[in-house]
Protein backbone atom coordinates (compact mmCIF):
# COMPACT_ATOMS: atom_id res chain seq x y z
CA UNK A 1 0.00 0.00 0.00
CA UNK A 2 1.10 3.43 -1.22
CA UNK A 3 1.23 5.96 1.69
CA UNK A 4 1.66 9.80 0.68
CA UNK A 5 3.83 12.02 3.04
CA UNK A 6 1.74 14.43 5.69
CA UNK A 7 1.98 17.91 4.22
CA UNK A 8 0.25 21.52 5.48
CA UNK A 9 -1.47 22.67 3.07
CA UNK A 10 -2.68 26.16 4.78
CA UNK A 11 -3.83 28.14 7.46
CA UNK A 12 -7.98 28.58 7.56
CA UNK A 13 -9.44 31.05 9.71
CA UNK A 14 -6.65 30.16 12.44
CA UNK A 15 -6.84 26.27 11.61
CA UNK A 16 -4.08 23.75 9.94
CA UNK A 17 -5.11 21.92 7.49
CA UNK A 18 -2.92 18.87 7.02
CA UNK A 19 -2.93 16.03 4.53
CA UNK A 20 -2.15 12.79 5.85
CA UNK A 21 -1.97 9.76 3.49
CA UNK A 22 -4.62 11.66 1.17
CA UNK A 23 -7.02 12.35 3.77
CA UNK A 24 -7.20 16.46 4.74
CA UNK A 25 -7.50 17.18 8.89
CA UNK A 26 -8.52 20.27 10.15
CA UNK A 27 -7.64 21.54 13.73
CA UNK A 28 -9.10 24.87 15.11
CA UNK A 29 -11.75 25.39 12.41
CA UNK A 30 -14.11 27.88 13.52
CA UNK A 31 -16.50 29.06 10.34
CA UNK A 32 -19.51 30.53 9.63
CA UNK A 33 -19.88 27.84 6.80
CA UNK A 34 -21.67 25.48 9.17
CA UNK A 35 -18.55 23.36 9.26
CA UNK A 36 -16.08 24.00 13.10
CA UNK A 37 -14.26 21.80 14.76
CA UNK A 38 -14.76 20.80 18.39
CA UNK A 39 -11.26 22.11 19.37
CA UNK A 40 -10.07 18.43 19.05
CA UNK A 41 -8.99 16.59 15.97
CA UNK A 42 -12.19 16.10 14.12
CA UNK A 43 -14.70 17.81 12.07
CA UNK A 44 -18.32 18.63 12.80
CA UNK A 45 -20.57 18.59 9.85
CA UNK A 46 -22.84 21.05 9.31
CA UNK A 47 -26.23 20.98 10.65
CA UNK A 48 -28.20 19.58 7.60
CA UNK A 49 -25.52 17.28 7.19
CA UNK A 50 -27.27 13.82 8.02
CA UNK A 51 -30.36 15.14 6.36
CA UNK A 52 -28.01 15.70 2.67
CA UNK A 53 -26.71 12.54 3.03
CA UNK A 54 -22.98 13.71 3.98
CA UNK A 55 -20.84 11.67 6.40
CA UNK A 56 -20.53 13.01 10.28
CA UNK A 57 -17.12 13.87 10.07
CA UNK A 58 -15.37 12.62 12.89
CA UNK A 59 -18.14 10.35 14.06
CA UNK A 60 -17.44 6.46 14.44
CA UNK A 61 -21.03 5.66 12.05
CA UNK A 62 -21.90 5.84 8.50
CA UNK A 63 -25.18 5.32 7.90
CA UNK A 64 -27.81 4.05 5.16
CA UNK A 65 -27.66 6.55 2.77
CA UNK A 66 -24.57 8.60 3.57
CA UNK A 67 -21.59 9.00 1.83
CA UNK A 68 -18.00 9.55 2.22
CA UNK A 69 -15.97 11.95 -0.35
CA UNK A 70 -12.40 11.95 -0.41
CA UNK A 71 -11.92 15.20 0.84
CA UNK A 72 -12.26 16.14 4.44
CA UNK A 73 -14.58 13.33 5.75
CA UNK A 74 -13.50 10.77 8.10
CA UNK A 75 -14.79 8.55 10.60
CA UNK A 76 -12.67 7.89 13.73
CA UNK A 77 -13.46 4.71 16.66
CA UNK A 78 -15.05 6.22 19.85
CA UNK A 79 -11.45 6.31 21.21
CA UNK A 80 -9.46 7.82 18.31
CA UNK A 81 -7.44 5.28 18.02
CA UNK A 82 -8.79 4.12 14.68
CA UNK A 83 -9.38 6.16 11.84
CA UNK A 84 -10.85 5.16 8.39
CA UNK A 85 -11.74 7.37 5.48
CA UNK A 86 -11.59 7.72 1.71
CA UNK A 87 -8.36 9.23 0.60
CA UNK A 88 -7.37 11.60 -2.51
CA UNK A 89 -6.16 8.58 -4.41
CA UNK A 90 -9.33 6.81 -4.02
CA UNK A 91 -8.01 4.37 -1.38
CA UNK A 92 -10.51 3.26 1.52
CA UNK A 93 -8.52 2.99 4.64
CA UNK A 94 -8.43 2.17 8.17
CA UNK A 95 -5.36 3.34 9.83
CA UNK A 96 -4.15 2.97 13.53
CA UNK A 97 -3.13 6.30 15.77
CA UNK A 98 -0.52 5.52 17.93
CA UNK A 99 -0.78 8.74 19.92
CA UNK A 100 -4.80 9.82 19.63
CA UNK A 101 -4.75 11.96 23.11
CA UNK A 102 -2.34 14.55 21.40
CA UNK A 103 -5.51 16.44 19.36
CA UNK A 104 -3.66 15.87 16.33
CA UNK A 105 -3.07 13.20 13.07
CA UNK A 106 0.67 12.62 12.81
CA UNK A 107 2.02 10.82 9.80
CA UNK A 108 4.75 9.36 11.61
CA UNK A 109 1.90 8.05 14.24
CA UNK A 110 -0.02 6.33 11.83
CA UNK A 111 -0.19 2.91 10.78
CA UNK A 112 -2.43 1.25 8.17
CA UNK A 113 -4.48 -1.50 9.36
CA UNK A 114 -6.86 -2.39 6.23
CA UNK A 115 -7.45 -1.43 2.97
CA UNK A 116 -9.58 -1.51 0.01
CA UNK A 117 -6.30 -1.74 -2.89
CA UNK A 118 -8.01 0.82 -4.79
CA UNK A 119 -5.16 3.00 -4.54
CA UNK A 120 -4.68 5.54 -8.09
CA UNK A 121 -8.22 4.70 -9.45
CA UNK A 122 -10.83 7.54 -9.96
CA UNK A 123 -13.65 7.63 -7.78
CA UNK A 124 -15.63 10.01 -6.44
CA UNK A 125 -17.46 9.06 -3.57
CA UNK A 126 -18.16 5.50 -0.86
CA UNK A 127 -21.29 5.37 -0.13
CA UNK A 128 -23.39 3.15 2.60
CA UNK A 129 -26.19 2.59 0.16
CA UNK A 130 -29.72 1.64 1.46
CA UNK A 131 -29.27 -1.67 0.91
CA UNK A 132 -26.25 -2.63 2.78
CA UNK A 133 -23.48 -2.19 0.65
CA UNK A 134 -20.39 0.35 0.96
CA UNK A 135 -19.76 0.71 -2.51
CA UNK A 136 -16.78 3.03 -4.25
CA UNK A 137 -18.14 4.69 -7.14
CA UNK A 138 -16.46 6.20 -10.39
CA UNK A 139 -16.96 9.34 -11.27
CA UNK A 140 -19.22 8.33 -14.23
CA UNK A 141 -21.21 6.20 -12.54
CA UNK A 142 -24.97 6.68 -12.19
CA UNK A 143 -25.56 3.02 -10.99
CA UNK A 144 -23.76 -0.07 -9.44
CA UNK A 145 -22.03 -0.51 -12.91
CA UNK A 146 -19.71 2.00 -11.92
CA UNK A 147 -18.55 0.55 -9.09
CA UNK A 148 -15.02 0.63 -8.46
CA UNK A 149 -14.84 -2.00 -5.49
CA UNK A 150 -17.84 -2.89 -2.89
CA UNK A 151 -17.95 -4.93 0.47
CA UNK A 152 -20.89 -7.44 -0.98
CA UNK A 153 -23.45 -6.97 1.85
CA UNK A 154 -26.71 -5.91 -0.04
CA UNK A 155 -29.98 -6.97 0.74
CA UNK A 156 -29.82 -5.72 4.39
CA UNK A 157 -31.64 -2.73 4.37
CA UNK A 158 -30.70 -0.36 6.80
CA UNK A 159 -27.26 -1.85 7.85
CA UNK A 160 -24.57 0.85 9.25
CA UNK A 161 -20.57 1.12 8.89
CA UNK A 162 -19.14 1.37 12.44
CA UNK A 163 -15.37 2.16 13.02
CA UNK A 164 -14.81 0.42 16.18
CA UNK A 165 -11.98 0.10 18.98
CA UNK A 166 -10.63 -3.42 18.32
CA UNK A 167 -9.00 -1.43 15.30
CA UNK A 168 -12.14 -2.89 12.84
CA UNK A 169 -14.41 -1.46 10.61
CA UNK A 170 -17.54 -3.26 10.42
CA UNK A 171 -20.82 -3.22 8.88
CA UNK A 172 -23.83 -4.49 10.97
CA UNK A 173 -27.24 -5.03 10.20
CA UNK A 174 -30.42 -3.31 11.81
CA UNK A 175 -29.99 -6.26 14.25
CA UNK A 176 -26.46 -5.03 14.93
CA UNK A 177 -25.37 -8.50 13.74
CA UNK A 178 -21.74 -8.25 12.03
CA UNK A 179 -22.01 -8.84 8.14
CA UNK A 180 -18.60 -7.47 7.34
CA UNK A 181 -15.33 -6.82 9.02
CA UNK A 182 -11.88 -5.92 7.88
CA UNK A 183 -8.76 -4.81 10.63
CA UNK A 184 -7.61 -6.78 13.57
Amino acid sequence: MKLSGARHTGLLASAAVLVVAGIALTTGLASASGIATDGGSRLNPPASASASGIAKDGGSRLDSGEVLSPRIQYLTSPSKEYIFGLQFDCNIVLYRDSNPDNGVFVKSDLTPVWDSQTSGQPCNRAEMQRDGNLVLYRPDAVDARGALWESETSGHPGAHLKVTDRGSVEIRGRDGQTLWSRGR
